[in-house]
């Protein structure tokens, strides 16, 4: 029997960059390989659609016959004047005809309750419904999941995404063709006109392609444009340079997705290519509230592998311009970061230029820890092996090997943890997170190739804040 595409990435944990699944994502990925494991393609892709597609009209035009692209995006509580500017965005670029492209616009509510926010997110979403319909463009279609009635159940970011990718993908079939998703959110736009020329030749040259990852740029774009604005434009600064200094001070660290260059291939839901058949021959998006864009892009990543086909990164040729703001609509919203940010206080972090992680330091400790029988010298030399200098008095030694032996013997290990970190940073005491040392930090990441591209990576990124 041909082996499923989940069993192969059960194989290949380096194409996801955490450690351990998302909660639920472990279950939803068994449950699909029971359902699905044995089917045909074809029937693979029949079974999601009946799943997923139950009385969900397809929208009120049939697909174009020269229908090759489909741009699909979940929206929660827009405002009209973004969904404009996306399509506008749509209608300037250069060699696309109205008739190769069409947009999935899925309007989704969340939660529906009493609350005031609840009945807010309504309006915005009616609003911007109403306005869309009453423009009656010809290849934008918009369906309402909001009002009640219409909603998803317990809706989040994956479902209101899958049911986009269902709604996309039948709707190629339905057509005779196996079209590409553009998979990407509601306040991002296709700022580069050349965009779908550099698409269309990445597809001309790659004829068995499925899967695309493309590049996101950030541009500050608050939703508030008061003088509120210039509080948040301080704090966004500031998630920048800390979100930069994770990255590099991970890089440094080895996590395996910022030095093997994963970071690139990733799928990420605000700018991911992929065959609309193929989307749902793998039973489409992970139905989470986080992580359904890179577990998506490792599924089909694994299906690619099993059947000869091609996943590219174009993270240096396409890209899509997306808003830096206060917006919480997911659970991966930067938004929801600036409540944590305090310009007042100066930030310290571990320090990134460390001879050893803490992780691989806590680890030497619990490995000391359960060793049948250990003494003071044996704490000694574990304290300065790989040349440590000898900063600690005789008397601390002596109260910390107590503390070693207690939870030894009562093999609870996970108290070790305090004991690491306040050894830990004795030798490595934390460093501030400034502009200053990600400088210092920059630079010695630099020293690297793949630190050099991860860099070059970052600033892509960032270079519009």
């Amino acid at each position: 029997m041909v082996e499923h595409h989940l069993e192969t990435l059960l194989k290949l944990p380096d194409l996801l960059p955490f450690e351990q699944l998302p909660i639920g994502a472990t279950n939803y990925l068994n449950e699909k390989l029971n359902i699905y494991k044995g089917l045909t393609a074809d029937k693979k892709a029949e079974l999601y659609w009946r799943n997923t597609l139950p009385n969900v009209k397809l929208g009120n035009r049939p697909q174009h016959i020269d229908c090759e692209f489909s741009v699909v995006v979940p929206v929660f509580n827009e405002k009209t004047e973004r969904i404009i500017k996306q399509i506008e965005s749509l209608v300037n670029q250069n060699e696309l005809r109205d008739e190769e492209y069409e947009i999935i616009y899925l309007v989704n509510s969340g939660p529906i309750n009493d609350s005031v926010e609840s009945i807010n997110i309504l309006k915005t979403n009616s609003e911007l419904i109403q306005e869309i319909t009453n423009k009656n463009l010809k290849n934008v279609h918009i369906f309402d999941k909001s009002t009640a009635g219409n909603e998803i159940i317990g809706c989040n970011v994956g479902k209101a995404r899958n049911l986009a990718v269902a709604i996309a993908s039948y709707r190629f079939y339905k057509n005779n063709k196996n079209g590409f998703l553009i998979h990407t959110d509601a306040d991002t736009y296709f700022e580069d006109r050349n965009y779908f020329i550099k698409l269309k030749e990445i597809i001309k040259e790659n004829k068995n392609v499925i899967g695309i990852s493309g590049a996101l740029s950030w541009k500050f774009d608050p939703d508030d444009k008061s003088e509120k604005s210039i509080t948040l434009y301080k704090k966004t600064k500031k998630i920048v340079l800390i979100k930069k200094w994770e990255a590099l001070s991970g890089f440094l660290f080895q996590k395996k997705h910022l030095v093997n260059g994963i970071y690139k291939k990733l799928f990420l839901g605000g700018h991911m290519i992929s065959r609309s058949f193929e989307s749902a021959i793998i039973g489409g998006i992970f139905w989470g509230s986080g992580s359904e864009d890179i577990i998506f892009g490792a599924e089909l990543t694994c299906y690619a592998s099993l059947n000869n086909l091609k996943i590219i990164e174009a993270t240096t040729s396409l890209f899509l311009m997306t808003s830096f703001r206060e917006s919480t609509r997911t659970n991966a919203s930067i938004g929801r970061l600036f409540d944590e940010i305090d310009l007042e206080k100066v930030l310290f972090e571990s320090n990134p230029f460390a001879a050893e992680s803490f992780n691989d330091f806590l680890n030497e400790i619990i490995i000391l820890a359960k060793k049948e029988k250990f003494d003071l010298t044996d704490f000694k030399d574990f304290l300065f092996n790989k040349a440590r200098p000898k900063i600690i008095d005789e008397e601390t030694i002596a109260e910390l090997f107590d503390v070693l032996q207690y939870y030894a013997s009562i093999a609870d290990f996970g108290e070790l943890e305090l004991l690491a970190k306040i050894l830990y940073e004795k030798w490595y005491p934390k460093v501030e997170v400034s502009e200053e040392n990600y400088s210092i930090l920059e630079e010695f990441v630099s020293k690297y190739s793949e630190g050099q591209e991860l860099i070059s990576y970052i600033n892509s990124m960032t270079k519009y804040i």
